[in-house]
């Protein structure tokens, strides 16, 4: 068995969406190994009809940012947190992938 990790991740959905609401884990945490694929599943349901933005989702490495389990979401969006990140735990932010931002449109 092979103990190298070559990613020790974070998958952070918006659950604070007001157009979806999000079925299962928000805050997953997964190892990327050589040659592995990961997939995740989430189950979002619309709130109302319409053209919404999906939700975000953040893919934070902890080895960038090894209190990553413990970001909030709603501030990930905040400078002033994002920097107080940076100067006061010395972690790096660069790290913070951000998919899901495209818009869907939801009919009956």
């Amino acid at each position: 068995m092979c103990e190298d990790h070559v990613f020790e991740c974070v998958a952070l959905l918006d659950d604070q969406s007001k157009y979806f609401f999000s079925s299962g884990e928000i805050r997953t945490k997964f190892d990327i190994m050589p040659l592995d694929e990961v997939t995740l599943e989430y189950q979002l349901f619309p709130l109302s009809l319409g053209h919404h933005d999906l939700p975000k989702l953040h893919i934070i490495d902890r080895g960038a940012n090894p209190e990553a389990l413990k970001l909030q979401f709603r501030k990930l969006g905040d400078p002033a947190y994002i920097q107080s990140l940076k100067e006061e735990k010395n972690q790096t932010v660069s790290y913070l992938i951000k998919g899901f931002t495209s818009k869907v449109f939801v009919q009956q």
